[in-house]
């Protein structure tokens, strides 16, 4: 991935202490740490977040946020935060998230089972797609789109050709279940600016 990006390129890779030090030692075994990655080791929720953020990334330059796995973790009103400061600070702010929706019979299965495993989901995963799109609309996104990732793999993000390859990698004989889980699942997008 570091290879087909530009030179000008940056990726700060967040997360707590103890979860980057596993990341950096990870990567540091097959990149050179230096240059284009960087790491933050700190809680994503607050105001001074964004601005440790902006001593590692100028504000005024186009940036991806991905924020993977975040919403079911963090309140919901701490991520609203999170989206506005970052929407606010960042001039031309594009964000995708995944994330879990916990809706329909077998999402609430999925909950009552990650509760019983000891994760309590706070913030949107409580909640319906419905949840997300708000979420977006209420943080400066212009554009934003909402969708689960059986629709994203129906055609909202993959060609035909990329499913047929995904099809082919492996059997699959629970077609029923495996729709059900990506029903839970939602990838979202959007930006704060609009394009030339």
């Amino acid at each position: 991935m570091f290879e087909s990006f530009e030179d000008d390129f940056t990726w700060v890779e967040v997360d707590y202490p103890s979860l980057l030090d596993s990341k950096i030692e990870c990567l540091s075994q097959v990149k050179d740490l230096t240059g284009s990655l960087k790491f933050l080791k700190r809680d994503i929720t607050g105001d001074a977040f964004v601005d440790d953020l902006k001593k590692l990334i100028d504000p005024s330059v186009r940036t991806l946020f991905i924020l993977e796995a975040v919403g079911m973790y963090i309140p919901s009103s701490s991520f609203s935060d999170l989206l506005r400061n970052l929407t606010g600070e960042f001039k031309k702010c594009e964000v995708a998230v995944y994330d879990v929706v916990l809706q329909g019979r077998f999402g609430l299965m999925m909950k009552e089972n990650l509760v019983k495993a000891g994760v309590h989901p706070l913030g949107l995963s409580k909640t319906s797609l419905n949840a997300w799109s708000e979420f977006f609309s209420a943080s400066n996104l212009k554009k934003s789109e909402v969708m689960t990732m059986l629709q994203a793999y129906k055609g909202g993000i993959m060609s035909r050709e990329e499913r047929m390859k995904c099809d082919g990698v492996e059997f699959l004989d629970e077609v029923e279940e495996w729709e059900m889980i990506m029903n839970c699942y939602c990838f979202c997008t959007g930006r704060n600016y609009d394009c030339d």
